[in-house]
């Protein structure tokens, strides 16, 4: 209490505390009320009567004076972390960042909207990176040629195959080295204005895409869009990860597989019914419109309290979980959280910011960076990539695989990501299994007329089942496995091997047609598939509707939770009261 009160200046301050307080301090803890009365005691009528007179006029945030004045408030508040009095205090300095009192003495749960609202929004980014990934598909091959009366080619001459390839490749190669980047302005000065700087290369490749009439024109709309691509994904599941309740993460995380399929699905609609140059527009309307969108979203409470702004922190909570909703609980819980992973086990100092070496020298931090190289590696070998330029002229393919993420957002917070992971990889590799079973079939010279539907099943099949899981779930998983601080840095390394890795799978299957055939590949990827089974099965940890910190403590050593994860909940916590 000593201390508490020595952390208030006098003066203003502590006026206004009383002014604040003393009229509703029989609702206070017993230690507030006898705070109040002491500083009450301290203070002349006058600049208690002054203060009375003056803070209800003034908004909560302004009326504890200037911000060192608020800081110097929330330090002493602080001491009372323990106590549910630090919450009553806070509630009653600034009323507006905690909602209207629940009159039923019971905490409301959390709104789901806002969380969706802001998955959604977030991820109109990821929308027009997808558009920029299926541009090639409808674009290239009116490059390629002189055009029709319809559409027209915008080109001085036509682009050879060498030429396309490289508009195509372009925008992979850039946003291969762009996320450490964003990671990097992610955590230092935000994620609102990461997003805002993700956003910013789209819009100007476009205008390049649209005005451009050479090679090179082309090429640099294409890096441009790969710059943003880069940023795009090191922050959209990031930024989901931190918003969302555990309960909900894992179907949130899934929405920018959604999105990303629907990116390109709107780029096949568009490109089969526009004129090119009406196309490239929207490579500027979409990330334009997630800038507008974008300003109404909060800060993500992670980053705020990583900063010191818990009163930002906290507006951020409430306005994500909605009215009525006892965000104290939860606040409390990710501070100490934050504080955990940020002091040292065994001497309780402060740690330094860690550096690329402290992240692998991490037991966590390295056991889960395998397994995210194992989930990278089942992705690539699984021929995704290959096989959806196989399937880039079946536009139901395109709607197959919407569908499928969208059943993934649904699945995956009921079924697990362990079981989903297994069940979708064992369907992938039966349908590469069959692929390359009609491939050698028909390389014996055997009639394959009768299963000639086989091919369109199995590709069909083979994205929705991709879809449904490792293609949805290597975001989402990535963002829930590393503790706060090492975050960046999983996404600095993880998202550039990812891409790396597919530009390789990529340029390396020209040489496995050549030694193993078209079939013998098909297969190679089914036994990959496979294998990554038996690691999913024995390694992978569950993450489903748990705590960021229960699962680093996992794979730190510690011993493995129930399939019943405890979870904040305030509804259940008021009826245990």
């Amino acid at each position: 209490m000593t201390a508490l009160r020595a952390a208030i200046k006098p003066g203003r301050d502590r006026a206004v505390l009383v002014a604040r307080c003393g009229g509703s301090a029989a609702h206070l803890a017993p230690r507030c009320g006898a705070l109040v009365n002491q500083c009450r005691a301290e203070l002349r009528p006058s600049a208690i009567g002054s203060a009375v007179k003056n803070a209800p006029r003034k908004r909560p945030r302004v009326a504890l004076g200037t911000e060192p004045r608020r800081a110097a408030a929330l330090r002493a508040f602080s001491y009372l972390d323990e106590s549910p009095s630090a919450a009553a205090v806070h509630r009653l300095l600034f009323p507006r960042a905690h909602g209207p009192p629940n009159m039923a003495g019971k905490a409301a749960d959390a709104k789901l909207l806002p969380q969706c609202a802001a998955a959604f929004v977030v991820n109109l980014a990821t929308l027009a990176n997808g558009y920029c990934l299926g541009w090639p598909a409808v674009e290239l091959p009116v490059l390629e040629s002189n055009g029709t009366a319809l559409r027209p080619s915008p080109l001085e001459s036509p682009l050879s195959k060498d030429e396309a390839s490289w508009v195509a490749a372009a925008m992979i190669l850039a946003s291969s080295f762009t996320p450490p980047l964003y990671s990097a302005v992610s955590a230092r000065w935000g994620r609102k204005l990461a997003g805002y700087l993700s956003a910013a290369p789209f819009a100007l490749g476009g205008v390049l895409l649209v005005q451009g009439r050479t090679l090179g024109w082309l090429v640099a709309g294409r890096l441009l869009a790969g710059v943003g691509s880069g940023g795009v994904l090191a922050l959209a599941p990031h930024y989901v990860a931190e918003v969302a309740q555990e309960r909900h993460r894992g179907a949130l995380g899934t929405v920018f597989a959604i999105q990303l399929n629907m990116g390109i699905l709107l780029a096949y609609l568009v490109g089969a019914v526009a004129t090119y140059r009406s196309v490239c527009a929207l490579c500027i309307a979409l990330p334009t419109a997630f800038v507008a969108a974008w300003t109404a979203l909060p800060e993500t409470p992670q980053y705020l309290l990583s900063r010191g702004r818990d009163v930002d922190a906290l507006r951020s909570l409430r306005w994500l979980r909605g009215s009525g909703y006892d965000v104290e609980g939860e606040l409390e819980r990710l501070k100490k959280s934050a504080a955990s992973s940020s002091r040292d086990e065994d001497t309780g100092r402060a740690q330094e910011k860690p550096s690329l070496a402290d992240f692998f020298l991490d037991r966590a931090s390295r056991r889960a960076f395998i397994t995210v190289l194992v989930l990278i590696a089942n992705l690539q070998l699984c021929g995704n990539f290959i096989v959806m330029n196989y399937a880039v002229e079946l536009f139901s393919e395109a709607g197959s695989s919407l569908a499928a993420s969208a059943l993934t957002s649904q699945l995956v917070d009921r079924a697990g990501r362990r079981p989903l992971l297994l069940a979708s990889n064992a369907a992938v590799a039966g349908c590469l299994a069959a692929l390359g079973g009609y491939f050698y079939a028909k390389r014996l010279g055997l009639d394959v007329s009768p299963v000639w539907w086989l091919p369109v099943a199995s590709l069909s099949l083979f994205v929705a089942a991709c879809n449904l899981g490792i293609a949805a779930l290597v975001f989402v998983i990535l963002n829930e496995m590393f503790a706060p601080d090492m975050a960046h840095i999983a996404i600095s390394i993880g998202i550039p091997t990812f891409l790396l890795a597919a530009f390789a799978v990529l340029k390396a299957y020209v040489y496995m047609l050549a030694w193993l055939d078209i079939y013998g590949s098909y297969w190679l990827f089914a036994a990959c598939t496979l294998a990554s089974n038996v690691y999913i099965f024995f390694f992978l940890p569950e993450t489903k509707g748990r705590p960021i910190a229960d699962i680093v403590a996992e794979l730190n050593g510690g011993a493995k939770k129930s399939a019943r994860h405890e979870m904040y909940d305030p509804v259940a916590q008021s009826e245990k009261a």
